[in-house]
């Protein structure tokens, strides 16, 4: 097979070409030439020159990666030199060549991109397609990178163009005998992404940039930040409704002078005809008001010396809280803004328990025009937050208005002049700006966000980011720069609600284990497509109306997380599966007999986005069960090893019971050798140890 280049260049500057490639690409092959024959660039070369054919700049296999330039570095940088040459002198080749030189330039690109992406993950390209965690971030990119130019494209994307190309070139014997070619993804999972491909293309066609994730560690940090900063007011909030109450009622409060009195006066609309001279020495300075509320440390730590400073600390403390509810729920903006006063209430789920659920409204909302009220799942101290707003609520309703508050017809979030107002909206009066926060400048940090530590942009947050969304030329963007505030905005919770929720097992989340725990279980059981909960106040002719958009991504991004570990944990194990269904599908794969929807990654998927199958990962192993397990929270060991028909035992040589068995035994120094618990945890642990005398290769 002959390798050569098969667009126009000029008779006395064409590149080299080869009979063979035994023994793999000639290091001294020249790539290009100057018109005048001089060799300019060789495949050794990390800078490829190739101007004098119509390239716009030269092409760098070296600076895509702004790290140390270590061992996987010279792989990687290897790896897609070895794409690029033979998808430009490979003649058997037509997608990538049909528009000239210039069609190499968005391949270029990408390349650089999946490099990027797979140095940051610690993989090479070629056994990426291997990598769970590989094809997590490449889908992640697809879902994120309709914006760019190494992504989108009129007809097919250069994304579909390479990988049709190296999985054409992976059946080429002169290639497949000579040549380590990585294909990127596994050739099961070729259709499905490129179908992922054009869908999240015409989704995003309107909206060309989409928005990034948070990364989880500045998550994790703004989330904590933002409770500790409401922990902090709440003690306070009695004093300071009490503050308002006085202020409110006598114009001789927080009054040092005349002015302060005019001004007190026309504030509260009081007919008052004293004088200031004749009630002076009734008068009670501002500091000295601030002290009969105890309120002294909490106008000096946010620095309030006249009430505008501290309506701007109470609307402060607002946007401190909503945040929180768009971390906790993925409500879109003006879903939040529109809120009730009694925003949050629980149902009881048979076999679950409690689920906290955010009331609320859809965007369009007005006197004529009124949402019926919708539910999203919560989780997290959520009632808690509500209830600060609520205290919080009250308080700037009594400092704007004399009307009665009435619960039932008030909003959570009232502006700083929460008075009543003809036709404002369904509650009658201003609601509070929720958005302010989002604001970014260069040079500039966002005065709402820049006490709470942590949410400096470091570098290990930026390497997050671009192995999730590779695609997204994050250099370009100065927001995005090393030591910035994190220019946080309301669409970023949306998508990372969805996807941090969705994604248990698959990516680890240490600092969101916390908050996500609850967060992500609730939204599994409620939002399956069979649960009672979606039934009733979700599904609209058994699909997922557009309203509840983060439940769609989030059942997306699950039923695929769901199928890859799936596959990595069960199918893929190598020692003995036991258990209810882990016996079966063992014997099923002793005898080469699985059933169809346990054949590929792929069918799997597409059974769990149906409701034909269900997995999640147990501390023994896992579990098959499609319903809320009704043994959840009472005894997840035992019924799961000896009783449980959907489980799934092993797979690891026991090291999950092992490491469940340390615990339990470092718990019993803590109880009563007597007691009914320290004798369950004994008969559970003699039970355990008996299952793993039944494992392979277990140390106890």
């Amino acid at each position: 097979m002959t390798f050569f280049v098969s667009f126009e260049v000029h008779k006395d500057g064409k590149p080299d070409r080869t009979e063979t490639i035994e023994g793999g690409i000639p290091q001294n092959y020249v790539l290009s030439r100057s018109l005048d024959g001089t060799p300019l660039s060789t495949f050794a070369d990390n800078t490829w020159d190739f101007t004098p054919y119509g390239a716009q700049s030269k092409w760098s296999f070296d600076s895509w990666n702004k790290g140390e330039r270590d061992e996987l570095h010279l792989i990687l940088q290897e790896e897609i030199k070895t794409i690029l040459w033979l998808s430009m002198f490979n003649p058997s080749l037509n997608s990538s060549r049909a528009g000239g030189i210039n069609s190499f330039s968005s391949r270029v690109t990408l390349l650089r991109a999946l490099a990027n992406m797979a140095y940051r993950l610690n993989t090479s390209l070629l056994i990426a397609a291997e990598s769970p965690q590989f094809q997590v971030a490449l889908r992640s990119s697809i879902t994120s990178a309709t914006h760019t130019r190494a992504f989108s494209g009129p007809q097919a994307s250069p994304l579909s163009l390479l990988l049709r190309d190296l999985h054409s070139m992976a059946h080429q014997d002169d290639i497949a005998l000579n040549i380590k070619l990585p294909i990127i993804v596994p050739e099961s999972s070729m259709e499905d992404l490129l179908i992922l491909a054009r869908r999240s293309y015409h989704e995003a066609e309107d909206n060309r940039k989409q928005t990034p994730l948070i990364p989880t560690r500045i998550l994790a940090n703004l989330i904590s930040g933002c409770e500790k900063k409401l922990s902090e007011i709440e003690p306070l909030l009695k004093n300071i409704l009490d503050f308002v109450d006085g202020i409110k009622s006598n114009p001789l409060l927080w009054c040092d002078d005349g002015l302060n009195y005019q001004s007190n006066l026309k504030r509260i609309n009081s007919k008052q005809t004293a004088t200031w001279g004749a009630l002076k020495e009734s008068a009670v300075g501002k500091e000295e008001t601030v002290e009969r509320y105890e309120l002294t440390g909490f106008f000096k730590k946010w620095n309030i010396n006249d009430l505008k400073s501290f309506q701007a600390v109470l609307k402060k403390h607002q946007l401190l809280a909503s945040i929180l509810v768009h971390a906790y729920t993925g409500m879109r903006k003006s879903e939040i803004k529109v809120m009730p006063y009694k925003s949050y209430i629980e149902h009881e789920v048979p076999h679950f328990g409690k689920v906290g659920f955010i009331v609320s409204h859809l965007k369009k909302f007005s006197v004529d025009n009124y949402s019926e009220a919708l539910l999203w799942v919560t989780g997290g101290p959520i009632e808690s937050i509500i209830k600060i707003s609520q205290k919080i609520s009250r308080i700037k309703w009594r400092y704007a208005t004399n009307d009665p508050f009435i619960e039932s017809q008030s909003p959570l979030w009232p502006s700083n002049s929460a008075r009543k107002t003809k036709n404002a909206n369904h509650y009658g009066c201003s609601l509070a700006d929720l958005s302010q926060y989002t604001e970014w400048k260069k040079g500039e940090s966002c005065s709402l966000l820049a006490d709470i530590d942590g949410i400096i942009i470091e570098s290990s947050d930026m390497d997050e980011l671009m192995a999730f969304d590779a695609f997204r030329n994050w250099d370009e963007d100065p927001r995005f720069e090393v030591g910035n505030i994190w220019p946080l905005s309301t669409h970023q919770f949306r998508r990372s609600v969805a996807v941090y929720a969705s994604r248990s097992g698959m990516v680890s989340l240490p600092s969101l284990g916390t908050q996500y725990k609850h967060l992500s279980k609730a939204m599994t059981a409620l939002y399956a497509e069979n649960s009672s909960f979606a039934q009733a106040f979700v599904l609209e002719d058994g699909a997922v109306p557009k309203e509840y958009g983060i439940l769609a991504e989030f059942q997306r991004a699950q039923a695929f997380n769901t199928s890859v570990i799936f596959h990595e944990k069960v199918i893929a194990a190598e020692s003995k599966l036991s258990g209810g269904r882990g016996t079966e599908i063992q014997i099923n794969k002793d005898r080469n007999a699985l059933p169809k929807i346990m054949k590929t990654r792929e069918w799997t998927e597409k059974a769990v986005r149906d409701g034909r199958m269900a997995y999640r990962e147990t501390v023994v192993g896992g579990c098959m069960e499609k319903d809320i397990c009704d043994k959840y929270g009472i005894d997840e060991v035992l019924p799961c090893i000896f009783q449980c028909s959907d489980s799934i035992v092993g797979g690891d040589s026991g090291k999950k019971l092992v490491i469940y068995a340390k615990g339990l035994e470092m718990g019993l120094d803590d109880m009563d050798k007597g007691s009914l618990a320290y004798k369950a945890t004994q008969k559970e642990l003699e039970l355990i140890k008996v299952k793993l005398l039944d494992e392979e290769d277990v140390i106890l």
